[in-house]
């Protein structure tokens, strides 16, 4: 498909710069997201060197699964935080391929 006609098929679907907008808002949360995550990652392995209480894992993998999974997997690898968990391993690269393929979809359409 060129850019033309996707160009075109936007224009049809989405009227006067609808489709921007919800892209732009739907891009600048994706960006929050993954920034917690990574955050979250790196705080809950400073808080676990400190021995001070610490983020459920049930809220890392939640915030994987809510847009972050990007954010949580670099956290993981440059913290090297959560690594050897199968949970972690499995589920956050699950929840990069499903996020990654919802932005495919909707780019598709």
């Amino acid at each position: 498909m060129t850019k033309k006609q996707i160009n075109v098929k936007i224009k049809r679907t989405f009227p006067k710069g609808e489709f921007l907008k919800k892209v732009e808002h739907l891009i600048l949360y994706y960006i929050a997201v993954n920034v917690a995550a990574f955050v979250m990652y790196g705080a809950d392995k400073y808080f676990a060197k400190k021995k001070m209480r610490r983020i459920s894992e049930k809220s890392l993998i939640l915030v994987a699964a809510m847009g972050g999974a990007f954010g949580a997997y670099a956290g993981m690898q440059i913290f090297r935080h959560k690594t050897k968990h199968t949970k972690f391993n499995v589920l956050v690269p699950v929840c990069m391929a499903a996020h990654a393929g919802a932005f495919l979809y909707l780019f598709e359409k």
